[in-house]
């Protein structure tokens, strides 16, 4: 989920207000979604996806979607095959 993969930074210039129809992100969202995944793929490895959930959502309260979340701490955690 490297965000220069994903082409955050080329869309920045872009000035677009949201990366999917109907987000909830905040208006500078190619930012907020690069920081987060950062933080995502930063987080000390932790014995069960919860800790990583529980981390990611003390940091992104606001963030929503905790079913995404659940389940992308479970495949980088290696607890569940993508």
């Amino acid at each position: 989920m490297n965000p220069q993969r994903l082409g955050l930074p080329l869309r920045q210039g872009l000035h677009q207000a949201a990366l999917r129809p109907g987000s909830a992100l905040p208006p500078d969202a190619i930012s907020y979604t690069a920081d987060y995944l950062r933080r995502f793929e930063a987080a000390p490895p932790a014995a069960i996806s919860a800790a990583l959930v529980a981390a990611m959502k003390s940091a992104y309260p606001q963030a929503g979607l905790e079913s995404a979340l659940q389940l992308s701490a479970k495949v980088a955690n290696g607890e569940l095959a993508w």
